[in-house]
């Protein structure tokens, strides 16, 4: 039997899920079902928190260039006026 007939046997049928849902002795226990839309926020979060990393670099590179920058011409500076 192939491997994907196999696993569809093991899973349940409708008619056996309905007749869980419908079960009196477990209507104690609630079913939380989450969906990728449920997720997506959180991923969309996370990928703005690292955009927002990842530019806050960019930012202090480009400001430790300009600072390397001041430093090496205020070196030059005061080497001629010596």
């Amino acid at each position: 039997m192939p491997p994907q007939l196999e696993q569809m046997m093991q899973q349940p049928t409708i008619d056996e899920v309905v007749q869980l849902l419908r079960n009196d002795s477990i209507r104690g226990f609630q079913i939380d079902i989450e969906t990728d839309s449920t997720i997506e926020p959180d991923e969309d979060a996370e990928k703005q928190r690292r955009m927002e990393f990842v530019q806050m670099q960019e930012q202090m590179k480009e400001m430790a260039s300009r600072f390397e920058a001041i430093e090496e011409g205020g070196k030059g500076r005061s080497r001629q006026a010596a």
